[in-house]
């Protein structure tokens, strides 16, 4: 991937017209069929940047210049710039995401017409995914819920973000949008996987009961919601309350975790909940959050890591790696869930 200039470029009307072609004679803007972009260099300095994108001083260059075009924001996705890995560490796995869900009607139904013997979608599923997968003769419609709701829950989050970094060199307006919507999918992520854990942790128990666990996550993730569309809190000075609140957030699921200890004991709670992986994700998100509230590692080094390496781009790694954290807890939630709690019940 190519990395452009970051210095300015300061163009006369004789420069245009020998470099750029003719221009129009009435408002002397480059002439249909010219590229703009070859007058000016696509990026730009810390010093260059209107107030609205000044957001972490320790970036000093490779800054995408303000397009106020949708296809010029869109092309900084084929050259290198400070967004460039923020953008593909989340594109990637929510465009893998969601390849996934839209391939696996197709595979069931593959499966169902090529297998005589196949006559269900569930024994489709069983014959096709036989290898990732163990299913249980309790296992039914909502594991398929719960799984979709936790893997839309990372497209989401990961999706947004990726759009956010791409279109956030637009124009103020639609990155302060871009900038809601980033918020909202991490509010969608934290729902998704609260919901999917509660179920898992007690699938044994009644809809009501993990109904009320339910109620609290929607609740605190409509305040979230809503605190999140407040512009006062897209500012940089609400950088570490932003990175504490969604912290705060992911910790509710103590709550369902002290309920599980309270009623089942510490032993059967670590199954159930899948504890290890869980910490695991926990530590891996607030060692992003952290990063990414204090600015580590680009503030013991402004200008270093412009390109690779800065808080931003850690977070956006970590948090890759937690939803993977959380997709394994969620898995061997349901074997522990369907193989010794729904056991023990029949």
């Amino acid at each position: 991937m190519p990395k452009p200039s970051g210095a300015s470029i300061t163009v006369t009307s004789t420069t245009r017209r020998g470099a750029a072609g003719a221009q129009d004679p009435i408002n002397g803007q480059p002439q249909d069929g010219q590229d703009p972009l070859a007058e000016l260099s696509l990026l730009c300095h810390w010093d260059s940047l209107p107030e609205w994108r000044r957001d972490n001083h320790f970036i000093h260059s490779g800054y995408v210049r303000e397009t106020n075009s949708l296809k010029r924001s869109l092309h900084s996705l084929t050259y290198l710039h400070n967004e460039t890995v923020n953008i593909y560490t989340h594109l990637i796995p929510s465009s893998s995401v969601i390849l996934g869900l839209s391939a696996l009607p197709i595979i069931l139904g593959l499966g169902l017409f090529f297998e005589d013997e196949i006559t269900t979608a569930e024994t489709a599923a069983n014959n096709v995914l036989h290898k990732y997968i163990q299913f249980y003769p309790s296992t039914d419609v909502t594991d398929a819920i719960s799984a979709g709701i936790f893997l839309l829950g990372v497209a989401t989050c990961m999706g947004l973000s990726a759009i956010y970094h791409t279109l956030t060199s637009h124009s103020h307006a639609v990155a302060s949008f871009g900038n809601q919507l980033d918020y909202l999918g991490i509010v969608v992520l934290i729902v998704a996987s609260m919901v999917t854990l509660t179920h898992y942790s007690f699938i044994d128990q009644s809809i009501l009961f993990r109904s009320a666990f339910w109620s609290i996550t929607g609740v605190l993730g409509t305040i979230c919601a809503v605190v999140s569309v407040k512009p006062s809190f897209r500012t940089p000075e609400w950088r570490p309350f932003r990175a504490s609140m969604f912290v705060a957030f992911g910790f509710s699921g103590v709550v369902p975790l002290l309920a599980s200890c309270y009623l089942f004991g510490t032993d059967s709670t670590w199954s159930r909940l899948s504890q290890g992986w869980l910490l695991t994700e926990a530590a891996l998100y607030i060692s992003g959050a952290i990063l990414y509230a204090l600015r580590i590692p680009e503030c013991f080094a402004p200008g270093k890591y412009d390109y690779f390496g800065h808080s931003h781009q850690i977070f956006h790694v970590l948090v890759v790696l937690a939803a993977i954290c959380h997709g394994k807890a969620l898995y061997e939630s349901y074997k522990y869930g369907h193989a010794v709690l729904l056991a023990e019940a029949l």
